[in-house]
């Protein structure tokens, strides 16, 4: 199971969530790579939060309409203050979860699997060089749309106390992109199945990582049944 390490399957889920550390609150700068403590201030009118909160719901079918690169950006670095803001407890070390972001239909990018990494003062979309999972495995495994965001977490070491607090960061960096796209006139479905190849990536960069969570975000339709189901 990409959640547990391969060589510990006799380790159960069970006993991992039956005990909870408190730990430290998260420091700045340590999601999707970016480092700068304050996003510059985006221009661009957002949904009041009452609109935001009410008009959430679960979309499973997208436009083929594309998300523009700034409103991207400018969403994942609001979605990483929310998610700083609301201090959870983490284990001593490296940030517990992070986030890379799968682009299939984002104007001015070409399709691929990116970081958000600080580069002369701001925020800039890096694309990862290699990967085995292309953008049509993202639509196959969950659902066509323009952009993706993949939640990973060092599941290899961490301490079964603190497991449950590592599923916890996981569903609020979520929660936080879901949050900051609605704010952006866009909708999102959440997955909470982990996808190997995913994991293959993470590994590749850090032997700890594997995926846990995937938001994924788009235009909703103009008409349809919302799916409040979680993947």
């Amino acid at each position: 199971m990409p959640l547990i390490e391969e060589s510990d399957l006799e380790r159960s889920v069970e006993e991992l969530l039956r005990t909870r550390t408190p730990l430290p609150p998260v420091p700045p700068g340590t999601l999707f790579g970016a480092g700068a403590d304050e996003p510059e201030r985006d221009s661009r009118q957002r949904l009041p939060l009452e609109s935001v909160l009410r008009g959430r719901k679960t979309v499973r079918a997208f436009t083929a309409a594309p998300i523009e690169l700034g409103t991207l950006r400018h969403l994942l670095i609001r979605a990483e203050r929310g998610y700083r803001a609301r201090r959870l407890p983490y284990p001593d070390g490296p940030a517990p979860v992070s986030a890379l972001v799968g682009m299939r239909r984002v104007t001015d990018v070409t399709p691929g699997l990116y970081n958000l990494a600080a580069a002369g003062g701001t925020e800039e979309f890096e694309r990862l060089s290699h990967t085995p999972a292309p953008p049509s495995h993202w639509a196959e495994t969950f659902t066509d749309a323009p952009a993706y965001v993949f939640i990973g977490g060092p599941v290899a070491t961490t301490a079964g106390g603190t497991y449950g607090a590592l599923l916890t960061h996981a569903g609020a960096l979520g929660l936080a992109v879901w949050h900051a796209a609605r704010a952006y006139g866009l909708d999102c479905c959440a997955y909470g199945a982990a996808d190997f190849r995913l994991g293959q990536i993470m590994r590749s960069r850090d032997p700890a990582m594997r995926h846990m969570f995937t938001v994924v975000i788009g235009h909703p339709p103009e008409t349809g049944p919302a799916d409040w189901r979680l993947g």
